[in-house]
């Protein structure tokens, strides 16, 4: 993506986010921690999603300060890690003042030393409202922001608000920009997928297949996998999040793919399930067959004022009939249980749908109204124990009066 579009994308981020706050509020948005892997070395490195939408600052330790003056009239920083000698040298090079600006178009940049009395000489000067963010991520999973804390610790006497849910109203809706990321990351998804799919044969182990999608994706030169992949066969369909990938596979085995590249920040989310012989049996075929009429059939429901509840709703009305077609449940049955979703849950756990973006989970739930310029997932799955497998599709849907399904342009 061409730097100046992302950088006025950016920028026009901070913008909406102070117009909905009043004169004299500050916005302090801090990193993500660097999860230490062992005593020398941390994690592969992953920005706090709500950096990269205000700022596209990639690097570790940074802090974003907004501050709205007036309405016509704001203050933004940028703090960042001051590169030394011995930083470059163990860690890398490290981003300069002006490297950051140009990314970000934040014009104020300063090294973490002067964070504290820079934000204490706002905040003290306005007397308002401070705004962080309370759980960094969409699921409130417990998560402390070590630098964060640190902060509020010295800093008692602040009442502190939460941004998240006006944050949240931001990134649900997709701009153009955010669009074009996320058809880039299907584009090279499908592309690995195509790719993968000539080395899959009975005995490969699941790993080596893994290995494939990573290095198909990396190859491309974007950031990698948007979320640890889950590559399962044989009775390992049934786990919906079985990301060990140590299983091999077998003539005869289903196998699910559930991959996504992530290019600038934005996920991909693309499962597809094959035979690992190449040939469905006949019953393989059938319940197949039922998912992807299902999948067909739940598009239409991708549209400005509907939710993912209404979507959810409509995938059990259909997908009842395609348990009873599959003689999976009967009518006597499916009278015995306490609710049609009692029933369909016993073979499809999971929902059907949720919101993509820069987390693959995206901002927003279930009862979130839809409106056009939202990307979400549409992941029928019917999952048997008893018979030894299951299959799930998932597709990324654009929500539109005209819905489209991006995986299929």
């Amino acid at each position: 993506m061409d730097k100046s579009t992302a950088r006025e994308f950016h920028t026009q981020n901070r913008r909406k986010l102070l117009n909905s706050l009043e004169n004299g509020d500050t916005v302090i948005l801090f990193s993500a921690n660097m999860p230490s892997r062992n005593a020398n070395q941390f994690y592969r490195y992953r920005q706090n999603s709500d950096i990269l939408y205000f700022s596209g600052i990639r690097q570790e330790e940074t802090i974003i300060l907004l501050h709205k003056k007036s309405s016509s009239e704001i203050e933004e920083y940028a703090f960042i890690i001051e590169p030394t000698e011995h930083i470059n040298v163990w860690t890398g090079i490290k981003l300069t003042k002006q490297e950051v600006g140009d990314i970000s178009g934040i014009t104020n940049v300063e090294y973490l030393d002067k964070f504290d009395c820079i934000a204490d000489e706002i905040i003290q000067g306005s007397k308002s409202r401070v705004f962080i963010s309370y759980a960094n991520n969409i699921r409130r999973a417990q998560y402390i922001n070590f630098r964060q804390e640190e902060w509020k610790c010295r800093h008692k006497n602040l009442v502190f608000n939460d941004i998240d849910l006006e944050i949240a109203n931001l990134r649900l809706r997709k701009s153009d920009y955010e669009i074009g990321c996320i058809r880039e990351a299907i584009r090279i998804t499908k592309q690995a997928f195509a790719e993968v799919e000539k080395i899959i044969r009975p005995n490969i182990h699941e790993y080596e297949i893994e290995a494939e999608f990573y290095r198909q994706i990396r190859s491309c030169g974007c950031d990698g996998f948007a979320y640890q992949p889950v590559i399962s066969s044989g009775n390992n369909n049934c786990i919906l999040q079985s990301i060990e990938n140590k299983g091999i596979c077998k003539d005869g085995d289903l196998l699910i793919m559930d991959v996504g590249a992530e290019v600038n920040g934005y996920a991909a989310d693309i499962t597809r399930t094959i035979p690992v012989n190449g040939k469905f049996t006949a019953r393989q075929k059938q319940v197949y067959d039922e998912i992807m009429s299902i999948q067909q059939q739940i598009k239409q429901y991708y549209v400005p004022k509907s939710s993912i509840d209404r979507i959810h709703g409509e995938f059990e009305k259909v997908m009842l009939e395609s348990l009873q077609r599959l003689g999976l449940v009967t009518k006597d049955k499916i009278a015995s249980q306490e609710s049609v979703h009692a029933t369909v849950k016993r073979y499809s756990p999971h929902l059907c749908s949720h919101f993509i973006g820069l987390d693959v989970h995206d901002v927003g739930n279930r009862r979130t109204e839809l409106q056009s310029g939202m990307v979400m997932s549409c992941e029928p799955a019917i999952y048997i124990p008893e018979e030894g497998f299951g299959i799930r599709m998932e597709t990324d849907m654009l929500v539109g009066d005209n819905p489209i399904d991006l995986c299929e342009e």
